[in-house]
């Protein structure tokens, strides 16, 4: 799953934040209760201080010593030694603390911070200070006192807690305004040349005005979408003009054809022609004729001209362009019609057609299917000298397509040349016999329409087969 820039930046500021914050967390609580200890420490020392000051003017005799210290510090516990370290006012419970003798045998104060005995926590700790005193008889001792740190350690507890409030909010609230810079500054431009590049070709590139970097990517894309317009106003007009040259070189092979066909044309125009000009000159002898013999004669004119007019009928429904089509067509009827088009050529009056089986109806166009049938049954009667048998198998294949299969008793194709024998402008014919556009046009003819053709006979012959295959149409009841 991909994530956004908004969820990726507040995972990673919020990481960011969540180890800089626990760093910062940590240095400014120990920070903040070293310091409020420190202080309350250093209160507590100069508390004792007093106190070993007062024990030196005071502490002239124990009860007077005692009734000097009853309230003296409440919040400490005081115990005064002479320099014998006996108490002179209530004893404290064991031997004195070591404390005690630091403070006696230095001169100085000396202070320590203990753990209470039997308990644990930070806040089972107490601050002893142990003061020397000296009174003006030369009398001395020690001050002890006790500041219990509860108090101590529950302030500093609460000023951290206020501390980690504080910088949890400050986090909270830089992370906030991270991801409101980053959804204002990166996130809405992106989601803005998102949605014009998904508004289609026609869509106008917004040119952010926003950071330098976003404003730089906008102009570029913007430049790069204006650029691939054009690219593609050229690459429409270039196949527009492919398309054109297309489909001249398709009328031009039809035309090619049309002009093989048109000897055999002539010839068979001009045996029934001879025929009419022949009655029609018995019709005009002045001597004249029964006229059970001129309905007889006008019979045979009104036949010849028909079988006159049903031939050029057929060579122009076969060159006329057409758009094409794909409709139910059965193949035995355009097979019929192609190969009443070729008998016309003189190539074919030593070559038999024979038409073998039954294919499903197909879904296609008539008129292409015609060209490409008259176009390889040309060639198998070139392949074959003008002598031979030719032969359309109509079937359908393993899957339910029709099938139709135009096979020469030629010497076959040679095996170098069936990789390239699709191609424009390849032929196997002599120069001048062939444009080589014949095969490759039929080709795209059937592709066009759904179908396909391959050589399906063994290189190097003997004969060459051609198969087609088109689209079967749907059922009548569909």
């Amino acid at each position: 799953m991909q994530l956004g820039i908004r969820t990726l930046l507040f995972v990673g500021l919020a990481s960011l934040l969540l180890v800089a914050g626990t760093v910062a967390t940590l240095v400014g609580a120990r920070l903040v209760g070293g310091e409020a200890e420190a202080q309350v420490l250093a209160e507590q020392r100069r508390h004792a201080e007093a106190l070993g000051r007062l024990a030196a003017a005071a502490c002239e005799a124990a009860e007077l010593c005692r009734a000097a210290f009853a309230g003296a510090a409440p919040e400490a516990t005081v115990f005064v030694f002479d320099a014998a370290l006996r108490p002179l006012t209530e004893a404290p419970r064991g031997a004195p603390a070591p404390v005690v003798a630091d403070a006696l045998q230095g001169g100085a104060p000396a202070w320590r911070v203990v753990q209470r005995p039997l308990e644990t926590g930070p806040g089972a700790r107490d601050h002893q200070v142990a003061v020397p005193w000296r009174a003006p008889d030369g009398r001395g001792g020690v001050v002890l006192a006790v500041f219990p740190l509860d108090r101590l350690v529950a302030g500093v507890a609460a000023r951290q807690r206020l501390v980690v409030a504080y910088l949890l909010l400050d986090f909270a609230a830089v992370l906030l305004f991270g991801l409101y810079l980053a959804g204002r500054l990166v996130v809405r431009p992106i989601r803005r040349l998102t949605d014009a590049a998904a508004g289609g070709a026609e869509a106008r590139i917004p040119l952010l005005d926003g950071p330098r970097e976003l404003a730089r990517l906008s102009r570029a894309f913007a430049d790069m979408v204006d650029r691939l317009r054009a690219q593609n106003e050229r690459l429409a007009a270039s196949l527009a003009a492919l398309e054109s040259a297309r489909d001249e070189l398709v009328r031009s092979e039809k035309l090619a054809t049309v002009g093989r066909l048109a000897a055999g044309v002539a010839h068979e125009v001009g045996n029934p022609l001879a025929a009419v000009l022949g009655y029609v000159e018995f019709l005009r002898d002045p001597r004249g004729c029964p006229p059970d013999q001129q309905q007889d004669l006008l019979a045979r004119v009104d036949r010849e001209l028909q079988r006159i007019g049903s031939t050029i009928r057929e060579l122009l429904d076969f060159s006329r362009p057409a758009p094409a089509e794909r409709v139910r067509i059965e193949l035995a009827e355009v097979v019929a019609s192609a190969t009443e088009l070729v008998r016309y050529d003189a190539r074919f009056r030593r070559v038999a057609i024979e038409v073998a089986g039954q294919a499903p109806p197909a879904l296609g166009d008539a008129g292409r299917l015609r060209q490409v049938l008259v176009n390889l049954l040309f060639n198998a009667a070139d392949a074959m000298g003008g002598a031979g048998r030719v032969t359309v198998t109509l079937d359908a294949a393993d899957d339910g397509r029709p099938r139709l299969a135009v096979r020469d008793e030629g010497p076959g194709v040679p095996a170098a040349e069936v990789a390239s024998l699709f191609e424009p402008f390849h032929t196997t014919k002599p120069a001048g016999q062939g444009t080589g556009l014949g095969l490759a046009i039929c080709q795209r003819l059937l592709e066009e329409a759904g179908g396909a053709i391959a050589l399906t006979s063994p290189p190097g012959g003997p004969g060459a087969c051609f198969t087609v295959w088109l689209p079967a149409a749907p059922s009548a009841a569909g």
